[in-house]
């Protein structure tokens, strides 16, 4: 979509870098997931709790968390210096602006999701945190 309304090869190689990465650090993610204790079967045999080696899952879902936040930022920001350069008048120019960045909205919301999985980590009780927060 932002390729055909921005045919700058230069915008291109921006966002084909960020799918690039967005791709590489998503498919990651899942080998990490999948492969995060040795052996493999120790994520959900409760018989090797104690002798599956696992990786530390808080940092690894905080530094997952913040490079989702980092995409969501740069997939909104990416075409504004770009808009500004069409030749259109300044209003058009406003509100295509204002409607590209209601993307914010999925910022914000990566944003707390970060925060809860800060509060459900430090959380022995997990359902009183969940009926605390939904009876705000």
């Amino acid at each position: 979509f932002y390729g055909r309304i921005f045919p700058s090869r230069t915008f291109k190689l921006i966002i084909l870098c960020l799918v690039i990465f967005t791709v590489s650090y998503s498919l990651a993610s899942v080998l990490v997931n999948v492969f995060s204790c040795k052996p493999v079967s120790g994520s959900w045999d409760l018989a090797l709790a104690t002798t599956a080696v696992c990786i530390n899952r808080p940092v690894f879902y905080f530094a997952q968390a913040g490079l989702g936040i980092f995409t969501d930022f740069a997939t909104l920001a990416a075409p504004l210096p770009f808009l500004w350069k069409l030749q259109m008048p300044v209003r058009q120019k406003i509100g295509v602006s204002a409607v590209l960045m209601m993307g914010g909205f999925v910022c914000i919301v990566s944003i707390i999701r970060l925060l809860s999985i800060k509060t459900l980590l430090d959380s022995t009780d997990l359902t009183s945190k969940c009926v605390a927060r939904s009876k705000l």
